[in-house]
């Protein structure tokens, strides 16, 4: 499970890769910063998140870019805002759990993500 989302993440990258200009102001949004994955979940059980991944980071810039590092591998792409919490690339949707947590699902595992 661990390479299939390794090998997802990598799709997804170099997509942000391709796509990753940026520019839109975002200085007024309370998601800036750095957030770091802590937790995982599957199948309602809570694993370590270096269990799914070597390292999950990203930094929201104000500026409408993020910088993403995924197992080591580092790009760039956009962000915006969303209803819920944000979106990288219209492709990863991060879920606003509360004011210091965000949540990512892919292939059935929940990430959660702290502030940095």
């Amino acid at each position: 499970m661990r390479k299939k989302l390794a090998i997802l993440i990598a799709v997804i990258t170099a997509a942000m890769m391709l796509f990753g200009c940026g520019g839109k102001d975002m200085s007024g949004s309370e998601y800036l910063g750095k957030w770091k994955a802590t937790k995982a979940e599957y199948a309602g059980i809570e694993v370590g998140v270096d269990t799914v991944f070597d390292e999950f980071h990203f930094t929201l810039q104000d500026n409408g870019k993020v910088k993403l590092n995924v197992n080591g591998d580092e790009t760039t792409g956009k962000w915006d805002e969303t209803e819920n919490g944000i979106s990288i690339e219209d492709e990863m949707e991060f879920q606003k759990l509360d004011d210091n947590t965000l949540t990512y699902e892919v292939s059935g595992v929940t990430v959660h993500f702290a502030r940095d």
